[in-house]
């Protein structure tokens, strides 16, 4: 973002593992584009390689936009701003949410020291919308048969037990054969 300079020391005072860009130069890690947020009120966090240093009493993040117009200002002592117990991870509550379509950038402070690396990036967007699929309804369970199965059965027994009748089966006559009788 134009206008920001890195931490001014001298150059013989940069650890030499530090060969990257700095967060006071609001360059994210290289091939990480901004953080995605799911929602407007999530918070921003921001992780880095090695523990912060000790931010002076008038220190703040500055929150800023694309246009690198400041959009908020919070102090470190703020509710709004949580540093890890090993003081690798800032997590930052800001006042407004982020609209769709802006990219915010939290920015720390350049002062007397030099910020460690970022991990992570410095740039937040909120993520689109995910299209909602509608649930699967089950399909329909298939229509009932066009005529009952059970009663025609049941008929076709009844007849055949009248015609048995008629033609003599119960009639203890049996037939011609002895053993059937």
């Amino acid at each position: 973002m134009p206008g920001l300079n890195q931490a001014r020391l001298p150059a013989s005072s940069i650890p030499a593992s530090s060969s990257g860009p700095f967060l006071s130069q609001a360059a994210p890690p290289s091939g990480n584009g901004p953080t995605l947020l799911t929602k407007a009120s999530d918070p921003l966090v921001l992780s880095f390689a090695t523990p912060l240093p000790k931010f002076g009493l008038d220190d703040y993040i500055s929150i800023r936009d694309s246009n690198n117009t400041e959009v908020e200002q919070i102090r470190f002592d703020s509710s709004a701003v949580v540093i890890s117990t090993d003081r690798r991870t800032i997590t930052i509550t800001p006042t407004q949410p982020v609209q769709e379509g802006q990219t915010l950038a939290a920015l720390l402070p350049t002062g007397n020291y030099v910020l460690p690396l970022a991990t992570s990036s410095c740039f937040f967007q909120l993520a689109p919308p995910v299209a909602v699929i509608p649930p699967v309804v089950p399909p329909a369970p298939p229509p009932p048969p066009l005529f009952p199965v059970i009663p025609v059965l049941l008929g076709i027994g009844a007849a055949a037990l009248i015609g048995c009748a008629i033609g003599g089966c119960f009639s203890g006559s049996g037939g011609s054969n002895p053993s059937s009788n």
